[in-house]
């Protein structure tokens, strides 16, 4: 597995992998048939991101991405308003606030994104991460709060997603997200979190580095609500990786910059 300093490192050096990886055709992007569609593929592909080289505010990552990945570029305040409301949505879901199950579609944030929202079926998206990710910090913190605990993982994809993959509708790419705390082997002392992304499908140029980021989002709202008085970590708990995994890492072909 790679390990990267920061964003831009991980980006550079993931472009040069996926778009030297084999061409495959590709049927399908979302719910949408592609004849003759082709991408690059980098299969089981991962790779690691320090926390501290990852951007907090969605206008400092696209600062970062935008001169890198041209659709980026090309919808850079969409993606800033995109990247900020679907955070909200996703961390309010993941915290449990009422109010958020049954939001109305101008209420979320699929219609932010310059790609998602070609992708409505009827007045809805075919599903929302914030209804998937709905009271899972507090049944994360819990599980985090047994020492050692490797049950800390939250799924997004569900046995409905398998049995509906061959039809003509959007399933999650997202798998689900775990985390692990464990002693600092570094500071001599302490404790660090790690946390993990994992997904069956990944379009590197639109969605590779927001699916980090809302990881790495989610995982600092984890952190602030995790009890600074616990009998296990006697000591404040530091976020200090983020882990990305990816069945299909690819980039379409029609979008090669090279």
């Amino acid at each position: 597995m790679r390990i990267f300093p920061t964003v831009r490192e991980a980006l550079l050096e993931i472009r040069r992998d996926v778009y030297k990886s084999p061409e495959v055709p590709s049927s399908r992007v979302q719910s949408v048939v592609t004849e003759h569609g082709r991408t690059h593929e980098a299969v089981y592909y991962s790779y690691g991101v320090k926390a501290v080289g990852i951007p907090y505010t969605p206008a400092e990552l696209v600062e970062v991405v935008a001169p890198i990945l041209p659709f980026w570029e090309q919808n850079r305040q969409a993606m800033i308003n995109w990247l900020g409301r679907e955070l909200d949505v996703r961390i309010g879901g993941f915290l449990g606030m009422d109010g958020l199950m049954g939001i109305s579609t101008e209420q979320s944030a699929e219609s932010y994104h310059p790609e998602l929202a070609k992708y409505f079926e009827g007045n809805e998206a075919s599903y929302y991460y914030m209804d998937r990710l709905y009271g899972g910090a507090p049944a994360m913190i819990k599980a985090l709060s047994q020492e050692g605990s490797r049950r800390a993982y939250w799924p997004i994809f569900r046995e409905e997603d398998a049995i509906r993959a061959h039809r003509l509708t959007r399933i999650p790419c997202t798998l689900g997200y775990n985390w692990l705390i464990r002693p600092s082997t570094f500071l001599g002392s302490g404790w660090i979190m790690d946390a993990g992304i994992q997904q069956r499908s990944c379009d590197f140029d639109k969605f590779m580095i927001s699916d980090l980021w809302f990881t790495y989002r989610l995982t600092t709202a984890l952190a602030e609500n995790f009890p600074v008085d616990h009998s296990f970590y006697d000591a404040d708990v530091e976020l200090d990786m983020v882990y990305h995994h990816a069945i299909s890492l690819h980039a379409f072909i029609d979008s090669e910059i090279f």
